[in-house]
């Protein structure tokens, strides 16, 4: 016969007080869209960016700028979580 014992489970209530004494600060911020366009290696000196779509594949690629004038003061990629 075995005598095995479980570990105490941690209840509801402490894993609430862990977990809002390491809550991460966390904002999200919207940047306006400010430019695009695509570039194809079959016309790689072209710009398409009066174009109404962005091509993407079969040697295509779509580039975009966002305005980031809209960003906090002090905001560099180092604090960037998802971009």
């Amino acid at each position: 016969m075995h005598n095995t014992q479980r570990a105490p489970r941690p209840s509801a209530l402490a894993l609430a007080i862990a977990a809002s004494l390491f809550a991460i600060s966390a904002h999200a911020l919207d940047s306006p869209l400010a430019a695009d366009a695509y570039i194809t290696t079959a016309s790689p000196a072209t710009n398409f960016g009066a174009q109404a779509t962005l091509n993407v594949g079969n040697g295509a690629l779509a580039l975009v700028g966002f305005d980031l004038s809209t960003l906090p003061p002090g905001t560099t990629a180092a604090k960037l979580v998802k971009a």
